[in-house]
Protein backbone atom coordinates (compact mmCIF):
# COMPACT_ATOMS: atom_id res chain seq x y z
CA UNK A 1 0.00 0.00 0.00
CA UNK A 2 0.90 3.37 -0.41
CA UNK A 3 2.07 3.59 3.33
CA UNK A 4 3.80 5.58 5.73
CA UNK A 5 7.42 5.47 3.87
CA UNK A 6 5.47 5.78 0.75
CA UNK A 7 6.34 2.81 -0.76
CA UNK A 8 4.44 -0.31 -2.67
CA UNK A 9 6.31 -2.93 -4.02
CA UNK A 10 4.00 -4.93 -5.80
CA UNK A 11 6.61 -7.42 -7.04
CA UNK A 12 8.20 -10.22 -4.84
CA UNK A 13 10.48 -8.18 -3.29
CA UNK A 14 14.51 -8.90 -3.38
CA UNK A 15 14.83 -7.06 -0.19
CA UNK A 16 11.72 -8.11 1.73
CA UNK A 17 9.70 -4.91 0.83
CA UNK A 18 5.59 -5.40 0.58
CA UNK A 19 4.89 -7.27 -2.44
CA UNK A 20 2.45 -8.65 -4.59
CA UNK A 21 2.00 -12.20 -6.62
CA UNK A 22 -0.89 -11.84 -8.21
CA UNK A 23 -2.36 -15.52 -9.85
CA UNK A 24 -1.34 -18.71 -8.80
CA UNK A 25 -3.33 -20.80 -11.69
CA UNK A 26 -3.43 -23.41 -13.99
CA UNK A 27 -3.46 -22.55 -17.34
CA UNK A 28 -6.49 -24.20 -20.18
CA UNK A 29 -6.40 -25.44 -23.71
CA UNK A 30 -5.47 -22.70 -26.62
CA UNK A 31 -8.52 -21.43 -28.15
CA UNK A 32 -7.45 -20.29 -31.57
CA UNK A 33 -10.54 -18.17 -32.19
CA UNK A 34 -14.47 -18.04 -32.63
CA UNK A 35 -16.80 -17.52 -35.75
CA UNK A 36 -19.57 -16.60 -34.26
CA UNK A 37 -22.10 -13.64 -35.21
CA UNK A 38 -23.32 -13.02 -31.34
CA UNK A 39 -20.87 -14.84 -28.53
CA UNK A 40 -23.14 -16.55 -25.86
CA UNK A 41 -22.48 -19.02 -23.54
CA UNK A 42 -20.84 -22.12 -24.54
CA UNK A 43 -21.90 -21.78 -28.07
CA UNK A 44 -18.98 -19.76 -28.08
CA UNK A 45 -15.48 -21.78 -27.97
CA UNK A 46 -13.72 -18.44 -26.37
CA UNK A 47 -16.03 -18.11 -23.41
CA UNK A 48 -16.03 -18.73 -19.91
CA UNK A 49 -12.52 -19.92 -17.87
CA UNK A 50 -9.10 -22.04 -18.24
CA UNK A 51 -8.54 -22.18 -14.79
CA UNK A 52 -11.20 -21.53 -12.93
CA UNK A 53 -12.35 -18.05 -11.56
CA UNK A 54 -8.52 -16.78 -11.71
CA UNK A 55 -8.10 -17.14 -15.39
CA UNK A 56 -10.81 -15.88 -18.05
CA UNK A 57 -11.36 -15.87 -21.63
CA UNK A 58 -12.47 -13.37 -24.10
CA UNK A 59 -12.59 -13.05 -28.07
CA UNK A 60 -9.57 -11.26 -29.50
CA UNK A 61 -8.13 -10.38 -32.96
CA UNK A 62 -8.33 -13.56 -33.83
CA UNK A 63 -12.50 -14.14 -33.71
CA UNK A 64 -14.85 -13.50 -36.90
CA UNK A 65 -16.89 -10.94 -33.87
CA UNK A 66 -16.15 -7.34 -34.12
CA UNK A 67 -16.05 -5.02 -30.99
CA UNK A 68 -19.75 -4.97 -29.90
CA UNK A 69 -19.35 -8.42 -28.86
CA UNK A 70 -20.26 -9.12 -25.49
CA UNK A 71 -17.22 -11.07 -24.15
CA UNK A 72 -14.79 -8.34 -24.66
CA UNK A 73 -15.97 -7.02 -21.27
CA UNK A 74 -12.21 -5.51 -20.28
CA UNK A 75 -11.17 -4.31 -23.94
CA UNK A 76 -13.78 -1.16 -24.09
CA UNK A 77 -11.47 0.51 -21.11
CA UNK A 78 -11.98 1.60 -18.13
CA UNK A 79 -15.91 2.83 -18.04
CA UNK A 80 -16.81 3.05 -14.51
CA UNK A 81 -16.21 6.52 -13.00
CA UNK A 82 -13.16 6.32 -10.63
CA UNK A 83 -11.21 8.98 -7.99
CA UNK A 84 -7.40 8.85 -7.08
CA UNK A 85 -7.36 10.90 -3.79
CA UNK A 86 -5.07 11.06 -0.97
CA UNK A 87 -4.98 10.01 2.69
CA UNK A 88 -3.20 10.78 5.37
CA UNK A 89 -1.43 7.52 6.50
CA UNK A 90 -1.78 5.20 3.49
CA UNK A 91 -0.63 8.08 0.97
CA UNK A 92 -2.39 8.07 -2.67
CA UNK A 93 -5.69 5.35 -3.21
CA UNK A 94 -8.24 5.21 -5.42
CA UNK A 95 -11.96 5.43 -4.87
CA UNK A 96 -14.97 4.44 -6.73
CA UNK A 97 -16.86 7.78 -8.05
CA UNK A 98 -20.37 6.13 -8.86
CA UNK A 99 -21.89 2.48 -7.18
CA UNK A 100 -20.07 -0.46 -9.21
CA UNK A 101 -22.29 -3.50 -9.24
CA UNK A 102 -20.22 -7.24 -8.27
CA UNK A 103 -18.80 -8.99 -10.81
CA UNK A 104 -18.26 -5.72 -13.30
CA UNK A 105 -14.87 -4.88 -14.60
CA UNK A 106 -13.22 -1.73 -12.97
CA UNK A 107 -9.53 -1.51 -14.50
CA UNK A 108 -6.57 -2.98 -16.03
CA UNK A 109 -3.03 -2.91 -14.65
CA UNK A 110 -1.30 -1.50 -17.14
CA UNK A 111 2.32 -0.70 -16.75
CA UNK A 112 5.79 -1.64 -18.68
CA UNK A 113 6.62 -5.31 -19.21
CA UNK A 114 9.96 -6.40 -18.39
CA UNK A 115 12.16 -9.66 -18.30
CA UNK A 116 12.42 -11.50 -14.95
CA UNK A 117 16.63 -10.33 -14.98
CA UNK A 118 15.30 -6.37 -15.70
CA UNK A 119 12.28 -7.08 -12.75
CA UNK A 120 14.85 -8.18 -10.15
CA UNK A 121 17.52 -5.25 -11.27
CA UNK A 122 14.45 -2.34 -10.98
CA UNK A 123 13.16 -3.84 -7.66
CA UNK A 124 16.46 -4.32 -6.02
CA UNK A 125 17.02 0.00 -6.83
CA UNK A 126 13.51 0.78 -6.00
CA UNK A 127 14.50 -1.00 -2.23
CA UNK A 128 17.46 1.64 -1.84
CA UNK A 129 15.25 4.19 -3.30
CA UNK A 130 12.52 3.13 -0.89
CA UNK A 131 14.88 2.82 2.25
CA UNK A 132 16.65 6.22 1.73
CA UNK A 133 14.04 8.20 0.61
CA UNK A 134 10.52 6.80 1.01
CA UNK A 135 10.30 6.43 -2.76
CA UNK A 136 7.08 4.38 -4.38
CA UNK A 137 7.36 1.55 -6.61
CA UNK A 138 4.80 -0.41 -8.34
CA UNK A 139 6.44 -3.27 -9.81
CA UNK A 140 4.32 -6.45 -9.81
CA UNK A 141 5.03 -10.47 -10.76
CA UNK A 142 1.98 -12.28 -11.79
CA UNK A 143 2.44 -16.00 -12.14
CA UNK A 144 0.01 -18.34 -14.34
CA UNK A 145 0.69 -22.30 -14.67
CA UNK A 146 1.14 -24.00 -17.13
CA UNK A 147 -1.13 -27.40 -17.65
CA UNK A 148 1.67 -29.22 -17.31
CA UNK A 149 1.84 -28.43 -13.67
CA UNK A 150 5.88 -28.21 -14.61
CA UNK A 151 6.35 -24.41 -15.28
CA UNK A 152 4.67 -21.21 -15.11
CA UNK A 153 4.41 -18.15 -17.47
CA UNK A 154 5.66 -15.19 -14.92
CA UNK A 155 4.85 -11.38 -15.97
CA UNK A 156 6.22 -8.88 -14.62
CA UNK A 157 4.71 -4.92 -15.00
CA UNK A 158 6.16 -2.16 -13.30
CA UNK A 159 3.45 0.71 -13.33
CA UNK A 160 6.04 3.04 -11.56
CA UNK A 161 7.22 5.49 -14.32
CA UNK A 162 4.13 4.53 -16.95
CA UNK A 163 0.73 2.64 -15.81
CA UNK A 164 -2.95 3.43 -15.32
CA UNK A 165 -5.00 4.55 -12.40
CA UNK A 166 -4.43 0.60 -11.12
CA UNK A 167 -1.24 1.57 -9.90
CA UNK A 168 -3.34 3.32 -6.73
CA UNK A 169 -4.96 0.51 -5.63
CA UNK A 170 -3.79 -0.06 -1.79
CA UNK A 171 -3.57 -3.42 -0.30
CA UNK A 172 -5.93 -4.65 2.56
CA UNK A 173 -5.97 -7.50 4.92
CA UNK A 174 -9.37 -8.70 4.59
CA UNK A 175 -9.23 -9.11 0.60
CA UNK A 176 -10.61 -6.12 -0.39
CA UNK A 177 -13.41 -5.32 -2.69
CA UNK A 178 -11.80 -6.14 -5.86
CA UNK A 179 -10.54 -9.51 -7.38
CA UNK A 180 -8.01 -10.09 -10.01
CA UNK A 181 -8.39 -12.17 -12.80
CA UNK A 182 -6.03 -13.08 -15.81
CA UNK A 183 -7.76 -12.25 -18.96
CA UNK A 184 -6.21 -14.37 -22.07
CA UNK A 185 -7.97 -12.56 -25.21
CA UNK A 186 -8.07 -15.27 -28.24
CA UNK A 187 -4.78 -14.13 -30.54
CA UNK A 188 -2.90 -12.21 -27.87
CA UNK A 189 0.53 -13.51 -26.95
CA UNK A 190 -0.08 -12.59 -23.07
CA UNK A 191 -2.78 -12.36 -20.92
CA UNK A 192 -3.73 -9.28 -19.37
CA UNK A 193 -4.21 -8.64 -15.39
CA UNK A 194 -7.66 -7.44 -14.60
CA UNK A 195 -9.52 -6.16 -11.41
CA UNK A 196 -13.28 -6.98 -11.09
CA UNK A 197 -15.62 -5.81 -8.27
CA UNK A 198 -16.10 -9.30 -5.84
CA UNK A 199 -19.21 -7.48 -4.29
CA UNK A 200 -21.09 -4.33 -4.54
CA UNK A 201 -19.41 -1.49 -4.22
CA UNK A 202 -20.58 2.19 -3.07
CA UNK A 203 -19.68 5.23 -4.35
CA UNK A 204 -16.61 6.86 -2.20
CA UNK A 205 -15.35 3.23 -1.37
CA UNK A 206 -11.87 2.91 -1.33
CA UNK A 207 -11.08 -0.02 -4.07
CA UNK A 208 -8.75 -2.47 -2.48
CA UNK A 209 -7.43 -5.79 -3.13
CA UNK A 210 -4.80 -8.35 -1.57
CA UNK A 211 -0.83 -8.31 -2.38
CA UNK A 212 -0.51 -11.78 -0.76
CA UNK A 213 -0.82 -14.28 2.45
CA UNK A 214 3.25 -14.30 2.25
CA UNK A 215 4.98 -11.62 4.80
CA UNK A 216 8.51 -12.52 4.84
CA UNK A 217 9.94 -9.46 7.35
CA UNK A 218 8.48 -9.04 10.70
CA UNK A 219 9.11 -5.77 11.00
CA UNK A 220 7.69 -4.54 7.36
CA UNK A 221 6.08 -1.83 6.30
CA UNK A 222 2.88 -0.90 8.59
CA UNK A 223 -0.18 -1.57 7.22
CA UNK A 224 -2.83 1.30 7.44
CA UNK A 225 -5.62 -0.88 5.38
CA UNK A 226 -7.94 -0.22 8.52
CA UNK A 227 -9.46 -4.28 7.93
CA UNK A 228 -10.84 -6.05 11.10
CA UNK A 229 -8.76 -9.00 10.05
CA UNK A 230 -5.46 -6.44 9.61
CA UNK A 231 -1.66 -8.11 10.72
CA UNK A 232 -0.41 -4.70 11.03
CA UNK A 233 2.63 -5.03 8.29
CA UNK A 234 2.54 -5.56 4.41
CA UNK A 235 2.89 -8.22 2.48
CA UNK A 236 6.65 -9.32 1.41
CA UNK A 237 8.27 -11.75 -0.14
CA UNK A 238 11.88 -12.58 -2.48
CA UNK A 239 11.70 -12.62 -5.69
Amino acid sequence: SWGSSGTLARSAAVSGWPSREVVDVGGGDVVLGCDCDKCEGDDCACCGGEGGEAVVSECGTGCGCGSECGNRASQGGVEVRLKIARDKKKGWCLLADQAIEKGRFVCEYAGELLTTKEARVRQKEYDELASSRGFSSALLVVREHLPSGKACLRINIDATKVGNVGRFINHSCDGGNLSTVLVRSTGALLPRLCFLASKDIQQGEELTFSYGEIRLRSNGLQCYCGASTCLGILPSEHT
